[in-house]
């Protein structure tokens, strides 16, 4: 039995006294650490917005924090990221194996949008994996493959999250896709394929109205519990003080 954390939509701005929508990035992450530090896990992953401005002075309290922790963890991007610097101060999680399951890492950032892409050349290569291994698949990436979403959140959705269904359909090792994005909480069953998305660390979306509103909810992250024909999550919130 493997255990994850799930963290994402961090958003840490290079001044620690920065103010996103009125809340403290740099409290909420702080507040959210202090928890995991409590939790028995084996890995954690950030899954996307690790930054709000894609600066060094961020990622690097964000690595210092998560270092502290004494237990592996790695991250992907997400559309307010850098992921030319967090690739340079450390890798970007590519691949990840667990006992139950293999972990992989996309990355769904595009130059000067909100939205995401895979791309042509990480679909191929995601298709060339799932050709050659029968291993259960975690597949990471920042922006959900979902559809019935506000109207708002479509404009800044996956756009080739089509191509990437497809593929994952292909697959006869039941894939479940681990995403952020939506600082929303979903479990939920699209196209055949499990998708799991993060609360925001920052603040929660709400998912009800076609014009962008947060709601008032506790910032949070998933556990994860893997077993080799099944993945339990439980979404895990906490005090900001």
């Amino acid at each position: 039995m493997t255990r994850l954390i799930q963290l994402g939509d961090i958003h840490l701005c290079a001044n620690p006294d920065a103010l996103i929508r009125g809340h403290s990035p740099q409290q909420r992450f702080e507040a959210a650490m202090r928890v995991i530090a409590n939790e028995a896990f084996d890995y954690l992953l950030l899954i996307g917005d690790v930054s709000d401005d894609g600066s060094i002075a961020s990622y690097q309290r964000v690595m210092a924090a998560c270092d502290a922790l004494g237990i592996e963890w790695g991250w992907i991007p997400g559309n307010h990221d850098n992921p030319s610097v967090m690739n340079m101060l450390k890798p970007l999680m590519r691949q990840k194996h667990f006992e139950e399951r293999l972990l992989l890492g996309l990355d769904s950032w595009v130059e000067g949008w909100d939205g995401g892409e895979v791309g042509a050349r990480q679909l191929a290569q995601l298709r060339g994996h799932l050709q050659k291994t029968d291993q259960p698949l975690l597949l990471a990436i920042h922006h959900p493959p979902l559809n019935a979403l506000p109207m708002w959140m479509r404009t800044i959705s996956l756009r080739d999250q089509n191509d990437l269904l497809a593929i994952l359909s292909e697959s006869a090792i039941q894939p479940v896709v681990l995403s952020g994005h939506i600082h929303h909480a979903i479990d939920r069953t699209h196209d055949g394929i499990r998708v799991l998305t993060s609360p925001g660390c920052i603040d929660q979306f709400s998912l009800t109205q076609d014009d962008f509103h947060t709601k008032n909810a506790l910032p949070g992250f998933l556990r994860l519990i893997l077993e080799p024909d099944h993945v339990h999550v439980e979404d895990i919130r906490f005090d900001i003080e």
